[in-house]
Order: structure tokens, then C-alpha cells, then sequence
């Protein structure tokens, strides 16, 4: 007796199924669309929201060649860390590791990063935060300095020594920036102020986002600076106590 005619499978279910148990690959773009598309799943709303999540996410790490750890990735998607399948991949493989091995790491990587989600961030996650604050504020500042310092440079002429010594007046700057700034306003082939500050400040050690320029990494930089500001704690000044009163000394009647 013959099994009854079902419905007829959807486009590409069974390539997909055996694809998940290594059998074959997963199958064809086309396919996988259409699967999608028949199951109701809104493939082209998710995929333009991973494509946005991404392009931040590369503004802010630059290339993922070296994963950077995962905080990096929620301080970029403050709102939309779960558009990304790298935070989604890194959160399903410390929530299997909990719930398989019982790593502490893992469970306490998982309720952070869960707090820092619904913005309930803990001390961990805040002192990181905080850390992030302080290094782009930090960077901005240096991008600046080293722009007004370079304009300074460009507006002199005479010997070196000379030229040096007078940006430091001007600016204030230390010796090697003004040294910097007269060699870069000598170079033949110099850019913009702003360029050569980003590049310098990136040489130095500071992180600064990748772009298509270093204006556009500059404008990066400022807009990140400004999304993740430094808090300031609020010191009140103590208020003097009033002298306490002293009780007098009752002795007890013998």
C-alpha cells in the first residue's frame, strides 16, 4: 500500500536538510530564497539589517581579521548587536558552552553581555565602556592637537629650528609634535591637516575607525566619540557636619 501524496516539498528543504547534517551543501542562492520566501521569513528585511550591522562594525574595528572580543561589538551595535551574525554566532557559542560544559566564563559572559543588551551593564561591562569613552575621547583630542599644531607649521617660514621653537610657542605643543608638523609642512606630496593627524594618531597607538579616507575615518571617530562620552562623576563637596552636640554625663546615683 502506497503512503499518501502529501503536499509537495518546498524548493531546496531537503537540500538544506542534508546540508545541516554535512550530506551536501547547503544549496543554491535561488533555492534558499525561495525556502524563505514560502516559509514567510523576511529574508530581505534581515538581510539589509545584517548588512547595516556590518558596515558599522567594520567602521569601528576595521577588517575582523583578528576576532576582537565581544564587548567591542556590543559598544559598536549598542541597539542592534543581534542584526549581526557575529554577535549572534559568539552569543550561541558561549550559551552552548554554559549549558554543556557549566563554564562559569561562559555563563558569566553570557548574562553580561544579556545586561549590557537590555542596558542593565555590569560594572565589567560599564569600567569597559568607560575604558572605550575614554580612548576615543582621547584619540579626538589627539586629531585635533596635532591639526592645529600642523596649521601652525604651515603658516611659517625660515630654518627649522627656528620654525619648531615658534610652534611651540604658538601652540604649546611639545617638541617632537612641532617637529612633526614643520616636516610634514616641508613634505612635497602633504594632504589635508586633518589626514596627517588621523595618520599619525593611528601610528601612535590610538584605534580609529577605517574609511574610504582619513576625513571619513576623522568624522567616524567624532561621531563614535560623541556616541559613547566620557562620564564624568559628580564629586559634591562635602557639606561640614554640625559639631555634635555634647550630651552631658549623668552619673548614676549610687
Amino acid at each position: 500500500m502506497e503512503p499518501p501524496a502529501g503536499p509537495s516539498p518546498l524548493p531546496g528543504i531537503g537540500i538544506a536538510r542534508a546540508g545541516a547534517t554535512g550530506a551536501s551543501s547547503p544549496g543554491r542562492p535561488e533555492d534558499l530564497i525561495a525556502v524563505a520566501g514560502a516559509l514567510g521569513i523576511p529574508w530581505e528585511r534581515l538581510l539589509a539589517a545584517e548588512i547595516a550591522a556590518e558596515r558599522t562594525l567594520r567602521g569601528f574595528v576595521g577588517e575582523p581579521e583578528n576576532e576582537p572580543p565581544l564587548w567591542k561589538y556590543l559598544s559598536a551595535l549598542p541597539a542592534t548587536a543581534l542584526d549581526s551574525w557575529r554577535v549572534r554566532e559568539r552569543l550561541a557559542d558561549r550559551i552552548r558552552d554554559a549549558r554543556l560544559t557549566r563554564s562559569g566564563a561562559a555563563m558569566r559572559c553570557v548574562r553580561e553581555a544579556v545586561d549590557d543588551l537590555c542596558g542593565r551593564g555590569s560594572t565589567v561591562f560599564r569600567s569597559r565602556d568607560q575604558a572605550l569613552a575614554v580612548h576615543l575621547s582621547l584619540a579626538l583630542e589627539r586629531v585635533r592637537e596635532l591639526a592645529r599644531v600642523a596649521r601652525a607649521a604651515e603658516r611659517l617660514r625660515g630654518e627649522r629650528a627656528a620654525r619648531a621653537a615658534r610652534v611651540v610657542e604658538r601652540t604649546g605643543c611639545t617638541e617632537a609634535d612641532a617637529a612633526w608638523a614643520v616636516e610634514r609642512a616641508d613634505a612635497p606630496g602633504r594632504t589635508h591637516a586633518i589626514d596627517d593627524a588621523v595618520r599619525q594618531t593611528r601610528a601612535e597607538g590610538f584605534e580609529i575607525p577605517a574609511a574610504a579616507s582619513e576625513f571619513h575615518a576623522f568624522l567616524a571617530l567624532r561621531k563614535l566619540a560623541r556616541r559613547h562620552p566620557v562620564r564624568r562623576s559628580r564629586r559634591s563637596t562635602p557639606r561640614s557636619r554640625p559639631a555634635a552636640r555634647r550630651q552631658p554625663h549623668h552619673r548614676l546615683a549610687s
